[in-house]
């Protein structure tokens, strides 16, 4: 913080001695050479002195305009010029200056509006680039926000978010909507055996499949830990049983190799569908509660939530 402060406090004393120098170099030889005015247009010199102070004070200031260096200079040498085209028209305005003075006066004015109108096209142009960086970058960073990085399935917190939407949106047009809750069986005996990254081996396909068998408008999301879910939107709780067996099925299908050896791993599905009063809460409830029914019946099997599986406080 002290070490930006200070280079910018260098650019600024560097600019102003640029100035100071360009002003002397103009003020000195012309009030020491050239004769006063007859008569002095006050209000004329007070404009131009006001808008030269304006000039100088951007001139001394637009650092903070932009961080390329390149574009600042193009716009530095614009105002630099203009200031020095608003200076001789101010000093024109109290002493008798000569016709070469007049000729600089009439090109700096313009060449410095010219600079500096190209250094802020520039400055444009970089910006609108900066921003679609910024806004293609922050799409990104949302994806990733919302993404699970191993298993490449949304997170729980987009889940609670999605679940909330589908279901405010099953309720307004009557449409059915289910959900999955899928728990690798025994799998922190897989962990405790075979290690961590083996067990990273086998939540990663278990996030393929899941990819792999959801339609285009489901959603699959890593729950936490070895639990995952689905969010199937226009499905009733049957055709949720078909998603679910599908995916237990693949998953038991597929081989893992840890250590040389050959194992294959299983999954516990509960299934719910969507009642038009149930709260966010008791919806997930349902489908935990059939999924720990399909474990407490010997797993590698999907249950249906039923009020009877319920277990009351």
């Amino acid at each position: 913080m002290k070490v930006a402060y200070y280079t910018d406090m260098r650019i600024i004393l560097l600019r102003f001695l640029i100035v100071l120098l360009v002003s002397t170099a103009i003020l000195v030889p012309t009030l020491t050479s050239f004769p006063l005015q007859e008569e002095i247009s006050w209000i004329d010199t007070l404009g131009s002195a006001t808008v030269s102070f304006l000039v100088l004070a951007l001139l001394l200031v637009m650092q903070h305009l932009y961080s390329n260096v390149r574009i600042q200079i193009l716009i530095f040498s614009g105002l630099l010029i203009y200031y020095v085209g608003i200076l001789l028209d101010t000093i024109d305005e109290i002493i008798l200056v000569n016709r070469a003075s007049e000729i600089a006066e009439g090109i700096a004015l313009p060449l410095g509006i010219l600079v500096s109108m190209i250094g802020f096209f520039f400055l444009i142009r970089d910006q609108r680039k900066i921003r679609t960086v910024l806004e293609e970058n922050k799409a990104t960073f949302e994806k990733l926000s919302i993404t699970d990085e191993l298993t490449g399935l949304f997170n729980s917190r987009h889940f609670y978010e999605q679940l909330q939407s589908e279901m405010q949106r099953s309720q307004r047009y009557e449409r059915p909507l289910s959900i999955l809750l899928l728990d690798i069986d025994d799998f922190k005996k897989h962990n405790d055996t075979y290690g961590h990254i083996e067990g990273d081996r086998v939540l990663r396909k278990l996030g393929k499949l899941i990819t792999s068998v959801l339609r285009e408008h489901d959603s699959g999301y890593r729950y936490g830990g070895e639990e995952f879910t689905a969010i199937l939107p226009e499905t009733s709780e049957d055709q949720a049983l078909i998603v679910a067996e599908r995916i237990r099925e693949d998953f038991k299908a597929a081989e893992f190799t840890p250590a040389g050896e050959i194992v294959s791993k299983t999954i516990s599905v509960g299934v719910a569908e969507f009642a038009e009063k149930d709260e966010i809460s008791v919806f997930i409830k349902k489908a935990d509660e059939a999924m720990y029914l399909a474990k407490r019946q010997g797993k590698d099997q999907v249950a249906v939530f039923a009020e009877s599986t319920v277990r009351r406080p």
